[in-house]
């Protein structure tokens, strides 16, 4: 109650009316709640902690981020110009990183600015001899020949030497922080236009930067992209992350449900059974496919699917068991697995399945009807 009391002598009533506006808004954006708390841009933020900020949809010209903490910040079709201050702020592995660096760079090299200039006035045929040439091992000035493609990248509105400039830089880059600030710089600037480069955006994120936090940050905000393959390059990439926690891994599969995302839905069961151990890995994978092959958590779970993985996993067993004998023994090789076994391991494997399902996998079993308290907790888990 003191807390309460002191709370209410020093909010001003401004202060109470923008609380309310903002709480009660729907709009996640943060420039529109900028405004309708009725922050000044200019002031507002001035050595502030915003690490970690989705700035998705922003137009950032004329904040001030001077000492501010934006390091992890990400989003996709974010604007910012000269008129937004980033004088001493922390910018590590954020969306602001490579840009900030690249202005650096270009103010103190008026040869390499000039560069630019005489590529993009080019004709579009001789940026991949350039980078061809220029990005070699071999060139000394090979440093500044990446940053000159990159500001070319931003110039440039031709998306064929977007996509040129991607695949060559990907190839060859300073570090693999500054490569990253580039890409996720790149996919938030330019993440709303067409779906190719899109795609070979990410493509670029699922090869090497799953494992970083900026990265996956990327991959969540298009697992919900309206086009199917995108959708299928950012969950695929998602679900061989290390940093994607179980809970968060299992809510993708709320948005798995076409037919075409079938093989994303199974890598999903597949990361999800790891977490678990050796038994449900087993447990989940497809008993008439070969390799790293798993059920599909959109289909039913029957007894007899049940029992094809059981019988598999028991000859598995046996032969590793007898190889060993074998070995050691020099014997020949036999085994045979019987019905009642199989029916046992059958009743472990529904007991494993059924642990998945409190980790989020939706899986349902044939000869256990569907209540609408089930529905219910799974309207709870998934929405």
């Amino acid at each position: 109650m003191r807390t309460n009391e002191f709370i209410d002598e020093i909010l001003t009533d401004a202060c109470r009316q923008a609380i309310k506006a903002v709480a009660s808004s729907n709009v996640e954006n943060f420039a529109y709640l900028t405004k309708l708390a009725g922050l000044d841009p200019a002031t507002a933020f001035r050595f502030a902690d915003l690490s970690g900020m989705d700035f998705s949809d922003c137009d950032l010209s004329g904040f001030d981020f001077t000492g501010t903490d934006l390091r992890g910040c990400a989003g996709v079709g974010v604007t910012w110009s000269s008129k937004t201050i980033f004088d001493d702020a922390k910018l590590d592995a954020s969306i602001f990183a490579h840009s900030v660096r690249l202005a650096k760079f270009m103010a103190n090299e008026p040869r390499w600015r000039r560069r630019v200039e005489i590529l993009q006035s080019s004709h579009w045929t001789e940026t991949p001899l350039w980078l061809h040439d220029e990005l070699s091992e071999e060139n000394p000035n090979r440093q500044a020949a990446l940053m000159v493609a990159r500001a070319l990248f931003e110039k440039t509105e031709s998306s064929l030497i977007k996509t040129e400039i991607l695949y060559a830089t990907s190839q060859t880059y300073d570090s693999r922080e500054e490569y990253r600030d580039f890409i996720i710089h790149t996919i938030a600037a330019h993440g709303r236009s067409n779906v190719e480069f899109i795609k070979s955006a990410l493509r670029i994120v699922t090869q090497l930067f799953v494992n970083d936090a900026s990265g996956l940050s990327v991959l969540y905000h298009f697992a919900q992209h309206d086009d199917a393959d995108v959708r299928v390059m950012a969950l695929s990439g998602i679900a061989r992350s290390r940093l994607a926690g179980q809970g968060q891994v299992a809510k993708l599969l709320a948005a798995l449900k076409s037919e075409e995302l079938g093989r994303v839905r199974r890598l999903i069961v597949g990361a999800i059974a790891r977490s678990r151990g050796g038994n449900y890995v087993s447990a989940v994978r497809d008993p008439i496919k070969s390799g790293e092959q798993y059920i599909d958590c959109a289909q039913v779970v029957t007894n007899d699917l049940l029992e094809r993985i059981a019988s598999r996993m028991l000859v598995s067993e046996s032969l590793e068991r007898q190889v060993d004998f074998q070995y050691s023994r020099n014997a020949e090789i036999s085994f045979s697995v019987g019905d009642a076994a199989v029916k046992r391991r059958a009743a472990k494997i529904r007991g494993w399945l059924k642990d998945l399902v409190k980790d989020g996998v939706p899986f349902i079993f044939e000869d256990e009807p569907v209540t609408l308290d089930a529905i219910r907790e799974g309207e709870g888990k998934w929405g």
